[in-house]
């Protein structure tokens, strides 16, 4: 079984017309199984008010885009912030200096990570942060970059 784990740069362009958006609502409609911290659900929705406060989402848009979100959230493994996730985070911000939400997204894959690891199975960690997915592949992780994915697939 192979596990993916969604970090918000990725999984905020369900909600979006820009690069990645046709291979994610592609991978997410084949129904595999997904995981996200719940600081996830909290980064795509500030992203999705900003854009309604920028005036690129009329509230109609912005409504429906949270409706879609929140459905796709239910269908999602939600990973919390634990004690041990903080610290894995701490550790991972000073050995690969990463931001702080992507030091908290980058720990909880781990943490799935070394418990799927554990009974044989994989995770691959899914983002469209060329930074992050560097650290990911330096923590020893495959990862997945929805703009990269597509334009294989594209003719």
């Amino acid at each position: 079984m192979t596990l993916y784990y969604l970090d918000a740069s990725a999984w905020v362009k369900r909600y979006a017309q820009e690069a990645g958006t046709a291979w994610l609502a592609a991978f997410l409609g084949q129904g595999r199984p997904a995981a996200c911290s719940v600081l996830g659900i909290i980064e795509v929705t500030a992203t999705l008010a900003r854009q309604h406060r920028a005036g690129q989402l009329s509230a109609d848009a912005l409504r429906q885009k949270v409706d879609d979100l929140e459905r796709d959230w239910a269908q999602m493994i939600r990973v919390d912030v634990t004690a041990d996730v903080v610290m894995r985070a701490r550790i991972v911000a000073r050995t690969l200096a990463t931001r702080g939400g992507d030091s908290v997204h980058l720990a909880t894959a781990q943490f799935l990570h070394d418990g799927l690891r554990s009974q044989g199975k994989h995770l691959v960690f899914i983002a469209s942060d060329h930074q992050l997915l560097e650290a990911a592949r330096t923590a020893g992780m495959s990862s997945l970059d929805p703009v990269e994915e597509e334009a294989k697939s594209a003719p």
